[in-house]
């Protein structure tokens, strides 16, 4: 019966450190019956900074496959040896192969693009990444809302806020404003003028009138209905309750004893029995000697005696 032969002993392509690799603590090519258990033994040393996963597997060199049920693997601390002897007993079909072992480089290690794919990594922004990216291909540009992003480098990148490209349009007025186009109105909603109102009276649209000639009150104006349109044809008219002012605001007067002030146009009682409304009989009199003449004060002497 034809012999399994491990003719090589080979380090794969990433081994960061080994020792001592051996089959039976002999060296290859080593002869094994089919069916006949055998170990392989081996030491590793993991000189990186971080974990890793060391491998091992029997290799068949006439197929280019591994042999099945031939792998193993571990986990190797950063800057700690390992050795370990495995087992194997139930490769039962002849092959020529060899051992080989190795480890489990993380993506980030990996220095070309060939390496990086080829590993199940992702190669992108000139390195090798675990993670695949979250854009692709470079440049590409995308919207999220009104904001323009662009892929650099696998990653989106912010590139403008408010961009007209995502359907961003610019306000044209502060909302709740209001405008009028003829006699539509118009109020400012989102930056944008919306909801028309046609024939809104804030924007001049009168309302038709009828019948002919008929008159109506405004407050205190007076309008007649013109040829289907309310004219004005009186301000501050008495028809509509219109009371004009009786005096000037602020002014004073006299009623007998009593002082009115004039208030909104209007006679209002600021003071009764008012010193400033005393009658003018009450005062005393000062009449200069010079002016006046003998007849003259008989006769003020007369008048004053006929009053008691």
């Amino acid at each position: 019966m034809q012999n399994y032969v491990l003719d090589s002993i080979a380090n794969n392509a990433g081994i960061k450190s080994f020792g001592i690799i051996s089959i039976q603590g002999l060296s290859a090519p080593v002869q094994v019956e089919p069916g006949t258990p055998f170990d392989v033994l081996y030491s590793a040393r993991n000189d990186s900074t971080t974990t890793q996963t060391v491998f091992g597997y029997i290799w068949d060199i006439t197929l280019q496959q591994q042999i099945i049920g031939s792998y193993w693997e571990t986990q190797v601390a950063a800057s700690q040896s390992y050795s370990s002897t495995n087992h194997f007993t139930g490769i039962t079909t002849a092959f020529s192969g060899e051992v080989r072992v190795g480890h489990s480089m993380g993506c980030a290690e990996w220095t070309t693009q060939t390496d990086c794919v080829n590993n199940g990594c992702y190669w992108y922004a000139g390195s090798c990444h675990s993670d695949a990216p979250a854009c692709s291909p470079e440049d590409i540009l995308q919207c999220q809302g009104f904001d323009l992003y662009k892929c650099v480098n696998g990653n989106w990148v912010l590139q403008q806020t408010n961009a007209t490209q995502c359907g961003y349009i610019p306000p044209v007025c502060t909302d709740s404003q209001t405008k009028c186009e003829g006699t539509t109105k118009y109020t400012c909603v989102g930056g944008q003028w919306a909801n028309p109102v046609p024939n809104s009276t804030d924007c001049g649209y009168v309302e038709p009138c009828s019948p002919e000639n008929a008159l109506r009150c405004e407050g205190f104006d007076l309008f007649k209905c013109l040829n289907g349109i309310w004219t004005k044809i009186e301000t501050n008219s008495s028809v509509c309750g219109y009371v004009p002012p009786e005096c000037t605001n602020g002014t004073t007067k006299c009623i007998g004893k009593d002082k009115y002030t004039c208030v909104n146009g209007f006679w209002v009682l600021s003071e009764a029995n008012s010193s400033d409304c005393e009658s003018i009989w009450t005062q005393p009199w000062v009449i200069p000697a010079a002016v006046v003449g003998a007849g003259s004060i008989i006769g003020i002497a007369l008048l004053l005696v006929r009053r008691k």
